[in-house]
């Protein structure tokens, strides 16, 4: 009897629920039947609500969302919720608390509110709000009388929408979406918008070609592309903007060459096509930009001679080729100019003497050929010229200074704003860091070629120009503030007497800390100096506590951290105390992705240790941010970081052994650095790593046979440096392996037969090494090889036949043997 009442027991459970489950359907529609509610009625109740709250509910059904998203409702809605609409306004320099959720409403809301509110328009400028990460409103594009959008600094990401132009924007003129997250591809549509003047689209994270339909805006002045990632050629079609004054296309992967219908933008102003993947010569068409006042086409892949009808442009100021492969003498022709005030030409493959006629360029200001190979002395007439401020002549194997130069340079050091910084280092060092090439308006001073009587012969004659050279000289002389105070007030002997406002020691340290825990830290470091108990204190973990819980703001989304969203405190994080930083990194362990590149740091910001924390981090980006130091053995911590990129910066010391335990490493760039000593042998056990790029450094050593062990590698540089011995045959194992650049080192021997065997290589770089031997023949056989550079070695023996018909027909290979 038990076991049957034991099985009768689940069924009367399975009854129990079900008969209360009914009770309380029964009870829920005795209250309120929703279903009976007329569908109108509830729309009226809702249309009360806020609209963003009025969204949670399009989640009930199919019904509700296509009610809620209606245009008959979002009418309603907004009508209800805005009140009285003014539509008298014409200019609108601010976003409001509703136009910030306005990207994240359905298209109806947006159309229904640009006719509402938006309708009579004509400049809308909702810079730096804050959108989080929505898509530009495509119903902008519907306000007729709109002539001027502003829409940068606003996290806007996703990609700009494809019917901008199309029917849309009918008067608009200035088109600003810089510095968003935008990506993608820049849409055709955008040439449909006839009227437009200024289309600036800089440091996004846009992708693709330039769409040729850009070349139909007649009336574009000023286009700003530069920032991106953007790829393929430059259209010639951009030869067609008869009124274009300002190109800007830097900082992209553009390739190809320069077109020659560039040379029909007549009234072109500047023209900035620097830090791309450009190849060819300069066409002599360009001299016809006759209005052209800025030339920037450095950090490319230029050949051939210099242009001398550069010089025949009547307005070029700012001439910059650096960082290129430009070959033959410099242009005596420039002397003849009589506009160019800066010249630079550095790092490229100039040879024979610099031209005495440069001493007629009566406005030069700046002349730099440093890293090239020239010969002879420094001309006379250049340290006469009135206005020359910068002469850089650095890492050239054979200049001199003649000793009439030396004496005309010593009496110049006395003479008011005639101080001319001439560099003469040895040719194993590497150039100094390049500067802004156009924005050097100070005179430089270095610490090796002064003495204390030449600082204060040019503190003093820094006294009769303007406010900005005296700033940038008195920071270079780091005086004390006593000194800064006779430069500023020559007359006065003794400096006003020191009064304060409030007497400290009246004050608890108790009461003082907490006052200064309100300050910013950026504030708060400084007055460490004051003693040492202020310095232990302002440096303890429980100070930067209390620091950060007042000043840091907390961020809505912390995983990926770009440029765009970087904050002061970011910046800050890089010169803090160690106290500070590791507080930063704990309130960002949920960051998989940090991309700062291009970001101006404060001076001696350093690659915080405490980045070893974030162990969810797959990608550092500090690239091109003026960072110094050694790279910490922290980030050797880091076990799911994938792409570590710190180029251009002025990182220095060894690098740690600790990188060989990143294991998931696929991209390795350290490049343009002052990095020292051997390569680490760990490093050399990242199978999965695909680039390895430390070119431009002070690496030396020896490579070794372990190479063999990048399994995976694709693209090998260690270009520029002092690393000698032979070239490993273990290249010959890396099947990957498309890009090999040994060139600007000490290697010796013979070249391993083993790299013939690399079918996919497409660029092997050997030039200005120490080979010897015959040249391999088997090269000429690699089928996908486009670049082969062996110049400047002792090989001996004939070219391989179709080596030598490839460097006269330069129909397959960009050969460069000698």
């Amino acid at each position: 009897m038990g076991s049957v009442l034991s099985r009768l027991i689940p069924f009367k459970e399975a009854a129990l629920r079900a008969h209360k489950k009914q009770k309380l359907n029964e009870r829920a529609d005795s209250v309120f039947q929703f279903p009976n509610l007329p569908l109108e009625i509830g729309s009226e109740i809702l249309s009360w609500l806020p609209p963003d709250q009025v969204m949670r509910y399009r989640r009930l059904s199919r019904t509700f969302n296509a009610c809620l998203t209606s245009r008959y409702f979002a009418t309603l809605n907004l009508s209800r919720f805005l009140g009285v609409v003014d539509t008298t306004a014409t200019n609108r320099l601010t976003a409001n608390s509703f136009e910030l959720l306005l990207p994240g409403l359905p298209k109806t809301y947006q159309e229904v509110y640009v006719s509402l509110k938006l309708s009579s328009v004509v400049k809308l400028s909702w810079s730096y709000s804050k959108f989080r990460r929505l898509r530009i409103p495509d119903s902008l594009g519907t306000i007729d009388t709109l002539e001027y959008l502003d829409l940068s600094y606003c996290l806007l990401e996703g990609p700009i929408p494809i019917d901008f132009g199309t029917d849309t924007f009918k008067s608009l003129q200035v088109l600003r979406l810089h510095c968003n997250a935008l990506s993608r591809e820049i849409p055709e549509s955008i040439g449909g918008i006839k009227q437009l003047e200024k289309l600036n689209l800089m440091f996004n994270k846009l992708s693709g070609p330039i769409p040729p339909t850009l070349g139909s805006l007649s009336n574009l002045k000023t286009l700003c592309l530069n920032g991106n990632r953007l790829t393929s050629s430059i259209p010639p079609e951009i030869g067609s903007l008869c009124s274009l004054e300002e190109l800007y296309l830097n900082s992209n992967q553009l390739s190809g060459e320069i077109p020659v219908e560039l040379a029909n933008l007549g009234e072109l102003r500047k023209m900035d096509i620097s830090k791309n993947l450009i190849t060819g010569s300069i066409p002599e068409e360009i001299n016809q930009l006759s209005k052209l006042l800025s030339l920037d086409l450095s950090e490319n892949h230029l050949l051939g001679v210099i242009p001398a009808s550069l010089a025949r442009m009547p307005r070029l100021r700012d001439l910059s080729l650096s960082s290129n492969n430009f070959s033959g003498k410099i242009p005596v022709e420039f002397g003849g100019s009589t506009s160019l005030e800066h010249i630079h030409i550095n790092c490229n493959k100039l040879s024979g003497v610099i031209p005495k006629q440069l001493g007629q360029l009566v406005t030069l200001r700046c002349l730099q050929v440093v890293g090239n190979n020239l010969t002879g002395s420094i001309p006379i007439e250049l340290c006469a010229l009135p206005r020359l401020r910068e002469l850089h002549i650095a890492d050239n194997c054979g200049i001199t200074v003649s000793e009439e130069t030396r004496v005309n340079q010593e009496q110049l050091k006395h003479a008011p704003l005639s101080q001319i910084d001439v560099l003469l280092t040895s040719s194993k060092e590497p150039p100094p860091p390049q500067k802004d090439p156009f924005k050097s308006t100070s005179i430089m001073v270095h610490q090796q070629h002064r003495s204390s009587h030449t600082s204060d012969s040019l503190a003093a004659s820094a006294l009769d120009v303007n406010v900005l050279p005296l700033k940038a000289s008195i920071r270079s002389l780091s005086t004390s503030p006593k000194r800064i105070f006779h430069l500023l007030h020559p007359t006065k002997l003794q400096p006003p007497p020191q009064t304060t406002s409030i007497q400290l020691p009246t004050l608890t340290y108790d009461i003082i800390f907490h006052i200064l825990t309100y300050l910013p830290p950026s504030h708060s470091i400084k007055l460490r100096r004051l003693s040492q108990m202020f310095n232990t204190y302002l440096q303890s973990r429980a100070y930067a506590v209390e620091n950060i819980k007042n000043f840091a703001v907390e961020k809505a989304d912390a995983v990926i951290c770009t440029a765009v969203d970087m904050t002061e405190y970011d910046r800050l994080w890089l010169v803090l105390p160690p106290a500070y930083a590791a507080l930063y990194a704990e309130s960002h362990l949920d960051t998989t992705s940090i991309d700062w590149p291009f970001m101006r740091m404060k001076a001696g910001a350093k690659v915080p240790p405490s980045l070893g924390m974030l162990n969810l981090l797959t990608r550092l980006n500090l690239g091109w941010c003026s960072l110094v130091g050694e790279i910490p053995r922290e980030l050797g911590a880091l076990v799911n970081l994938r792409v570590l990129e710190l180029q251009r910066n002025d990182l220095s010391g060894e690098i740690p052994c600790e990188l060989g335990n990143l294991v998931q490493l696929e991209v390795l760039n350290l490049s343009d650095n002052l990095l020292e000593g051997c390569l680490p042998r760990e490093l050399f056990r990242l199978r999965t790593l695909k680039e390895f790029k430390l070119g431009h450094n002070r690496l030396s050593g020896e490579l070794g046979e372990y190479v063999d062990g990048l399994q995976g590698l694709e693209v090998f540089d260690v270009s520029v440096n002092v690393i000698q011995g032979q070239i490993p045959a273990g290249f010959g194992n890396l099947r990957k392996l498309k890009e090999l650049r040994l060139n600007d080192n000490s290697f010796f021997g013979e070249v391993p037969g083993e790299l013939c065997t690399l079918v996919e290589m497409e660029v092997l770089m050997l030039n200005r090494n120490r080979l010897t031997g015959e040249f391999p023949s088997a090269l000429e056989r690699l089928p996908r090889l486009k670049e082969l550079k062996v110049a400047h070695n002792q090989f001996m023996g004939p070219l391989p036949p179709k080596l030598r018909k490839a460097t006269k027909l330069m129909d397959r290979l960009m050969v460069h043997i000698s």
